[in-house]
């Protein structure tokens, strides 16, 4: 299947994977491999589907878990988005997309004072990313009116540009 899909033959590597399903109907790898097919053919409620049955089949499965997840913040389903990067922050802890997804989400329904915890977790797990220090330094300086440790945050922002000596059209800064 995974070949099929990587030669862009989808129907072939739908036929293979429900093969291997009907093989082995409790392997939540295969179910994964289904929604990951279904995706690329457009099916997207059976792909949803798949993930699910993934996830149950395997509840630690993380893959699966930030498929959704950015699935659901896509479409603007944040409590469902909020639940699997939660899980998903559980399972991995330092997994970079997680903890930002989780605290992007977690913004966007109200929770600052989470959000910036989470931030500040992103910012020491990717040092040198600008996104999740300028989030940080906005919720700072916006929700919290901390405008010394939002001046902190973009001072090192400025910093970290100064130090890293790219042309400045490369700067993700307006």
């Amino acid at each position: 299947s995974l070949a099929s899909e990587g030669n862009k033959q989808y129907a072939r590597a739908l036929w293979m994977i429900e093969l291997a399903i009907n093989k082995s109907p409790r392997t939540a790898m295969l179910y994964y491999q289904r929604g990951r097919v279904h995706w690329h053919l457009g099916n997207y409620a059976k792909s949803v589907e798949s993930y699910n049955v993934a996830i149950k089949e395997n509840p630690k499965f993380l893959d699966a878990h930030l498929f959704l997840a950015e699935l659901y913040f896509r479409d603007q389903n944040f409590k469902l988005a909020e639940s699997h990067f939660s899980a998903a922050t559980e399972m991995a802890p330092n997994q970079t997309a997680a903890v930002a997804g989780l605290a992007e989400t977690r913004s966007l329904l109200g929770n600052a004072n989470s959000a910036i915890e989470l931030y500040e977790r992103a910012v020491s797990l990717s040092p040198r990313s600008l996104v999740f220090r300028f989030k940080l330094a906005a919720l700072y300086e916006d929700v919290q009116k901390d405008y010394a440790q939002a001046l902190t945050a973009y001072k090192r922002i400025k910093t970290i540009i100064v130090e890293s000596r790219s042309p400045a059209n490369e700067q993700p800064v307006d």
